[in-house]
C-alpha cells in the first residue's frame, strides 16, 4: 500500500509541475486541462494553495503539498496498515518464542527415547536401570513442563 501511496504522490507531483509550467508559459487551456485531471485530494489542495496567492504572498506555502488540504487517502491507509502490522508483529514474536519452546521440548522428549533405547545396549543391569530411570525422570519433568505451557 505504501508503494501505491508513493505512486499517487509521484503522479500528483508530475501533474503539478506540468500545471505550473503551463501556467508560467501562459497556456491557460493546458493549465485548466491538467487542473481538471488532478486527483481530488490534489485538486482541493491546489485550489486552496492558489487562494493563498503564492506568487505575491511571501507567507504562502511553497506548494500545495504543504497545505493541510493535501491528505493522501492511500498514505493514510498505508499508515494504518503499517500500525496494524507493528501490532501483530509483537504477537508473531510471542508465537515464535512459544514455537521454539515446543521444539525444545520435542528434542528433550527425543532424548528420553534415546536413553531408553541405549539402555538395552549395556549388559549391566545397574546401568540399564539407571538409564531407564534417568529417561523416566526426564519424561516426568517434561510432562510437568508441557502442562504449564500455553496452548497455541
Amino acid at each position: 500500500m505504501s508503494n501505491r501511496a508513493l505512486q499517487l504522490t509521484t503522479i500528483d507531483v508530475k501533474y503539478f509541475t506540468e500545471y505550473v509550467a503551463a501556467y508560467k508559459t501562459g497556456n491557460q487551456d493546458l493549465a485548466n486541462f491538467l487542473l481538471n485531471r488532478f486527483r481530488p485530494e490534489m485538486k482541493l489542495a491546489t485550489e486552496a494553495w492558489i487562494k493563498t496567492k503564492p506568487l505575491i504572498n511571501p507567507d504562502a506555502p511553497g506548494t500545495p503539498f504543504d497545505m493541510p488540504e493535501y491528505q493522501s487517502a492511500a498514505q493514510a491507509e498505508s499508515d494504518r496498515l503499517q500500525t496494524e502490522a507493528v501490532d501483530h508483529l509483537g504477537d508473531a514474536h510471542k508465537a515464535n518464542e512459544r514455537l521454539d519452546e515446543y521444539i525444545l521440548l520435542t528434542v528433550i522428549f527425543t532424548s528420553v527415547l534415546f536413553f531408553a533405547r541405549i539402555s538395552t545396549q549395556f549388559k549391566s543391569v545397574n546401568i540399564q536401570i539407571s538409564l531407564v530411570a534417568f529417561a523416566y525422570l526426564i519424561f516426568i519433568v517434561m510432562l510437568i513442563l508441557v502442562e504449564t505451557f500455553p496452548i497455541l
